[in-house]
């Protein structure tokens, strides 16, 4: 992220050294002043950290902690220590607590930080909260000077350290929302993209592992500013290779998703991925209507209900017609008397239906006879799958045998 201007007293202190005539009362004593005079002398940035150190512990009390703070703040930019840098805008906060640099660099540098305790984190997400306000402020009154962008990009760290925040404390939802709303804001932040999908990786749904493969393959093949250097990207790339293929079976395709990626921060409406269980899934409906083509009917139902989200179901079911079914019969819950029927529809072995009758036959079918029947749909569940239905004893009727099955059901 390129850094925001940093009106720090830098620029201040220089006059204060200058006009020690008409402002002596505020120093100490000379010592403290000939202690800000080398600060301003010395050309070294660790050498400036070094000195200003002494300065606090000599002067803890001193009427320019809040100056000295921002020097020590600008002394450990160009020295290149995320420590010092850290432990200087902690020290900002600490005497100007609604410093606007002091509110960035601590939610800039929060997530590698090397605190992350609880107190930490609510350390963090308070100055990430307060940085939101402030950086509002802070670019009306220097709108002219700040880089094109520079308002969004400090408005992206803000809500990518909610995001970070809320990941650690394992709000999930709330950490999606946050890290998203950085993205929009900073959309070539490989890093953020990175985390969202690892984070979306850990849950099972299709929806969560399909988005991860889109935020995971993003982060890995952005290029240009904001892009991940070459030891992160090839970790991010082993996560997606790991994300897609347990989800997709085979590494086939994932390049063409990672160039789509490039040119969209958000997949696109009608972005899937065949999973491996999808993929078997085809292929054996393809053999199963290949060897019996009137099974469409029942595959089409079958394909509907596995899909289903789970709060849909119950209108599903009360909407959705049954088409007419031809099965083998595997059982029934009494020889006699019987009120249920387990039937398999694309195999002989497989229990995919089971008939409620509306009262008991006099005997149970003939184990592997062949029926036919009309009724009702009343139930289902995905794992292990079956279809529950309910008809009318009249309605069932004996059908010829089925042609021989080319192979059982896939686990859904």
């Amino acid at each position: 992220m390129r850094l925001p201007i940093l009106q720090l007293a830098a620029r201040a202190m220089p006059l204060l050294i200058a006009a020690l005539p008409c402002a002596a009362w505020q120093w100490a004593d000379r010592g403290e002043y000939d202690m800000a005079l080398a600060v301003r002398q010395q050309p070294d940035a660790k050498a400036r950290i070094e000195l200003i150190g002494q300065w606090k512990q000599k002067y803890p009390a001193s009427k320019f902690a809040v100056e000295r703070a921002e020097l020590e703040l600008a002394a450990a930019l160009p020295a290149g220590d995320p420590a010092a840098l850290h432990q200087a805008a902690a020290g900002l906060l600490a005497v100007a607590p609604e410093s606007f640099n002091g509110l960035y660099w601590l939610t800039l540098l929060a997530p590698s930080a090397p605190d992350q305790s609880p107190a930490a984190l609510s350390r963090y997400e308070s100055a990430a909260r307060r940085l939101l306000p402030a950086a509002g402020q802070y670019f009306t009154g220097n709108a002219a000077a700040a880089p094109e962008g520079e308002k969004q990009r400090v408005l992206a760290a803000a809500h990518r350290t909610l995001g970070w925040v809320a990941w650690r404390r394992a709000n999930l939802d709330d950490a999606r929302a946050s890290l998203l709303a950085s993205l929009e804001l900073d959309p070539a932040r490989a890093d953020v993209s990175a985390w969202l999908g690892a984070m979306l990786s850990s849950k099972a749904t299709p929806e969560h592992q399909i988005e991860a493969v889109w935020r995971l393959a993003r982060a890995s093949y952005l290029d240009g500013p904001g892009a991940l250097v070459s030891t992160q990207r090839r970790e991010v790339r082993s996560l997606l290779d790991a994300v897609y293929t347990a989800y997709r079976g085979s590494a086939d395709g994932l390049d063409a998703i990672g160039a789509q990626t490039r040119d969209s921060l958000h997949p696109p409406a009608n972005f899937r991925i065949e999973s491996a269980a999808e993929a078997a899934e085809r292929v054996w409906e393809e053999q199963m209507l290949q060897a019996n083509p009137s099974l469409r009917p029942y595959l089409d139902l079958r394909k509907m209900l596995l899909g289903v989200v789970e709060a849909d179901l119950p209108n599903l079911i009360n909407t959705t017609p049954l088409p007419r079914l031809r099965g083998t019969v595997l059982g029934c819950n009494e020889a006699v008397k019987a009120t249920e029927i387990q039937l398999g529809i694309t195999g002989q072995t497989t229990q995919e239906v089971l008939v409620k009758l509306d009262g008991p036959l006099p005997r149970c079918p003939d184990l592997g006879a062949s029926i036919e029947l009309e009724g009702s749909l009343f139930a289902f569940t995905g794992e292990p799958f079956l279809i529950t239905v309910t008809a009318a004893r009249k309605a069932i009727t004996a059908a010829q045998a089925a042609p021989p099955p080319t192979g059982t059901p896939p686990a859904p």
